[in-house]
């Protein structure tokens, strides 16, 4: 995964209430819409985590910079 895909999309997250919404739904999906390859372990992990117990900002903060490290 490149980190520039990565920064982008924690970008686009931070921005956006929708998109946040839409990755609590399906994390997976919207990180491969952004361009992002999945294999099936990080998109299994991606999908058992239960975004929807986390605040927005905690959301932020684990999916930007180095946070992503913990997916991949």
């Amino acid at each position: 995964m490149g980190e520039e895909e990565s920064q982008d999309l924690a970008d686009r997250l931070a921005e956006d209430a929708e998109l946040r919404a839409q990755f609590r739904d399906s994390p997976a999906d919207v990180v491969e819409e952004a361009g992002i390859e999945l294999d099936y372990e990080q998109r299994a992990k991606l999908e058992a985590e239960d975004w929807s117990a986390i605040s927005d900002e905690e959301l932020i903060e684990r999916l930007s910079g180095r946070g992503w490290a913990a997916w991949w």
